[in-house]
């Protein structure tokens, strides 16, 4: 849970420049294929998960950047946001960031090690980033914070992603979470691998 890499997602604000931190285009118009019919029977999130053992969940704020940065940098490696594109999301209405902070008096440790970037739009949310640090991973914290995620959500329906097809963990996670594959889109990376996009359905959800 440490390191899902490349789980940013199609934006459809604003249009940016392919292979940029943010690449994205329109969902409605992306040139994808299906990838069978099959879909993920849905489960409860987070099942035959091992919790965390104490609740640290808030709204990031500026002051936690440096902290998300780290994570992005040790998560997402080469394919990592730049600094000023994670503290520009502060600044945008349609964006949320979330942070999952150690608790001092029972880690030892404090500060935030774990975070979550979703984009809010008219009838989605878009999961940008998701990034717990290593030596937290295991401990459910990526679970609890897209729980977190749904149980908030009155309004919109879906939540999409993207993510490198190559990356197994990183699909077997949000699999297990309840998100099903709906389709590919061939050569999106600057390296040239296949995006898989996948969609969680909140309406219906078991949370």
């Amino acid at each position: 849970e440490g390191a899902y890499r490349e789980t940013h997602v199609t934006e459809i604000m604003r249009p940016v420049a392919k292979g940029s931190a943010a690449s994205t285009s329109r969902t409605a118009t992306m040139a994808s294929r299906p990838l069978g019919a099959s879909r993920a029977r849905r489960r409860s999130p987070g099942s035959s998960i091992t919790q965390v053992s104490c609740r640290s969940l808030r709204r990031g704020v500026v002051e936690d950047l440096d902290a998300i940065v780290n994570i992005e940098r040790t998560c997402f490696g080469a394919s990592a946001w730049k600094e000023e594109d994670l503290a520009a999301q502060f600044g945008h209405s349609f964006a949320r960031v979330w942070v999952w902070e150690a608790d001092e008096c029972k880690h030892g440790v404090s500060g935030a090690v774990g975070f979550m970037l979703s984009w809010q739009t008219e009838d989605q949310i878009q999961l940008m980033r998701l990034g717990v640090e290593p030596g937290w991973a295991r401990r459910g914290i990526g679970t609890e914070l897209l729980k977190h995620l749904v149980s908030r959500e009155e309004r919109r329906s879906t939540i999409t992603l993207e993510v490198r097809q190559s990356n197994e963990s990183a699909r077997a996670f949000y699999e297990k979470f309840g998100f099903d594959t709906l389709a590919l889109r061939s050569g999106y990376y600057n390296d040239g691998e296949d995006a898989i996009v996948m969609q969680y359905e909140i309406r219906g959800s078991p949370l």
